[in-house]
C-alpha cells in the first residue's frame, strides 16, 4: 500500500467514524424522547390499560423477533431485555391497587 492509498483509507475511516458518531447521537436523542414519553404516560394508565398494552406490546415484540432472524444475537438479547423491563413495569402498574 502506497502513501496515497493509506491516506485514502484513513480518510474513509475518518468519514465512517463521523457517520457512526452522528448515527449514535441521533439514536440517543430518539431514545431520550421515548424514555421521557414513557415516563409521562405510565403514571396515567389504568390497570386495564396496562394489561391491554402489555399484550399488544408482547405480540409486537414477537413479530419483530420473527422478522429479524438475520440480525445478531446481541440485537435480540437487547430487544428482549428492554421489552421485559417495560412489560414488568406494566405488570407492576397493573397489579398495584390504589385505595
Amino acid at each position: 500500500m502506497n502513501a496515497e492509498d493509506e491516506k485514502d483509507a484513513l480518510n474513509k475511516l475518518a468519514a465512517m467514524v463521523v457517520s457512526n458518531s452522528e448515527a449514535i447521537t441521533l439514536f440517543g436523542g430518539q431514545l431520550t424522547a421515548l424514555r421521557q414519553f414513557i415516563g409521562a404516560v405510565m403514571p396515567q394508565l389504568t390497570g386495564a390499560q396496562c394489561a391491554t398494552i402489555a399484550g399488544l406490546f408482547a405480540k409486537g415484540v414477537e413479530n419483530v423477533i420473527s422478522s429479524t432472524n438475520e440480525l445478531p444475537e446481541e440485537y435480540h438479547r437487547s430487544l428482549l431485555t428492554q421489552a421485559n423491563i417495560l412489560l414488568a413495569a406494566l405488570e407492576e402498574k397493573k397489579s398495584r391497587r390504589l385505595y
